[in-house]
């Protein structure tokens, strides 16, 4: 015991295993395992109760999944080929119209006028209009972006969970069987005289209360891997394996770093200065609508007698904006309004999101101390004081009570140490998004390259300026 206060570091979860492996015997001491540096992966729990049966997921591979068969980012990769198709359509011409007249139709001197006709808007108008269909179209490359790195979010927290939930589960097993010898031992004493009965009855109602949490767990489990398989498009029952262990990693951007970063890539704010950048071009072509459209005219009527000449007419038409003060004037009051409101959209989007980058710094760095607390002070305390309850109550030094609320307060830190673990890495993802770039692992998948006209998903993109193009 006196080798295991020597160790600064501490494996919180071979503490289950080892107390079951003590079983009745009296206390020994207990060899501590070196605890994992932050880059290793985190310590097995009680070996009989892993999950065997499928293989262990992971993480990068359901990711590449979800970027792949994702409805919703399905949906959005058609919106862009369609946003695309736009910006041809919106800088050409409109199409030409070609008109047949006749003159004394029911008559004996009957003519044949061939015209043709063409709406020419005034020079600038169509370069604004396809000006404002590409920046549309940029933007729906943006909404993409966010969602896939919304998705990407998603499927790492559900993942996390998952393994807190597996975690959990080993726990709670390995916490089941040492109550029942704890059972075993209370009635053991109980029958020869050296204990109550009341100890027995302890020991039952709470292995009673230890079977109630292994049933809402597993169902918890039920639920995440439907979120997960929701997030896969895949059955909400298709089977899901045990999550591979973590390896903790920890953010190393400054606060004000991670700020300046979410300005510059998260999709979203440059969604959003697109949408500015649109709503001037269209304040632009509201304004070129006091400027009239041409219409050209050009009209030919065959020769009606031998030797006669086919005549040709042409004829330039203009639009005249005629009621401007209601028409043209308050269509550039409502796009000037429009490019107010998006820059005005902007800057509280941009506030929120530097509060929101903030608050995720803040939480992450709590649950990294509380997980450090966890595995180097509590758990080994915990685990000291329940090896002393049990020597004490063997020779009837300690009451039953002692020792069961010390095995529960293991049970506790052990489960609030992963649950800390999970939280960081859950914040992290959560990070990822509203940063708008990978702080580690696998990015979410690139955006559909404007300059392309196919739209293909992209998984496992390794630069994380793809997904911003």
């Amino acid at each position: 015991m006196a080798s295991l206060l020597r160790h600064k570091a501490f494996n919180p979860a071979a503490v289950m295993a080892a107390a079951i492996a003590l079983g009745l015997a009296a206390a020994a001491p207990v060899r501590a395992e070196q605890a994992p540096d932050p880059g290793q992966p985190a310590p097995q729990v009680g070996g009989k109760h892993r999950q065997a049966e499928l293989p262990p997921l992971q993480l990068d591979r359901l990711i590449e999944i979800a970027l792949q068969e994702n409805p919703e980012l399905a949906a959005l990769r058609n919106r862009i080929a369609a946003a695309r198709a736009k910006a041809p359509q919106a800088r050409s011409l409109p199409d030409p119209m070609l008109a047949v007249s006749f003159d004394d139709v029911f008559g004996l001197d009957r003519g044949i006028m061939l015209e043709a006709r063409q709406m020419i808007p005034w020079p600038g108008k169509l370069r604004l209009m396809s000006e404002a269909a590409a920046l549309s179209a940029e933007r729906t490359v943006t909404d993409y972006t966010e969602k896939a790195y919304e998705i990407v979010a998603q499927v790492k927290q559900t993942y996390y969970d998952l393994y807190f939930l597996d975690k959990s589960i080993e726990i709670t097993l390995a916490n089941k069987d040492l109550l029942a010898d704890f059972v075993k031992l209370a009635e053991t004493k109980y029958s020869v005289g050296a204990g109550i009965q009341q100890d027995v009855l302890r020991a039952q109602v709470a292995q009673s209360r230890i079977l109630g949490e292994l049933l809402m767990l597993r169902q918890q489990r039920i639920s995440a891997r439907a979120r997960l398989n929701a997030l896969l498009n895949r059955p909400p029952d298709a089977p899901l394996g045990a999550a591979a262990e973590l390896t903790r990693s920890r953010v190393a951007l400054s606060q004000a770093a991670l700020q300046e970063m979410a300005l510059e890539r998260r999709a979203m704010l440059k969604g959003m200065r697109l949408m500015t950048a649109e709503a001037q071009s269209m304040r632009a072509l509201a304004q070129r609508e006091l400027k009239p459209d041409l219409e050209l005219r050009l009209g030919v009527s065959p020769a009606q007698e031998m030797g006669s000449r086919a005549q040709v007419t042409g004829m330039v038409m203009l639009t005249l904006p005629l009621y401007r003060r209601t028409k043209q004037d308050k269509a550039i009051e409502q796009r000037a309004a429009e490019v107010a409101a998006a820059q005005s959209d902007y800057e509280a989007q941009k506030t929120m999101v530097s509060a929101m980058t903030g608050e995720l710094v803040a939480m992450l760095e709590q649950s990294d101390r509380q997980a450090e607390l966890l595995r180097t002070g509590i758990i080994p305390q915990a685990q000291l004081s329940l090896e002393s309850a049990r020597a004490g109550y063997q020779v009837n030094r300690v009451d039953f009570l002692t020792l069961l609320d010390n095995q529960m307060a293991l049970y506790d830190d052990l489960r609030d140490y992963y649950r800390a673990v999970t939280d960081y890495d859950k914040g992290v993802a959560d990070l990822e998004r509203t940063v708008g770039t990978p702080l580690g692992g696998t990015q979410p998948g690139a955006a559909p390259s404007t300059g392309s006209g196919q739209v293909v998903p992209h998984a496992g993109a390794r630069s994380p300026d793809r997904a911003q193009r």
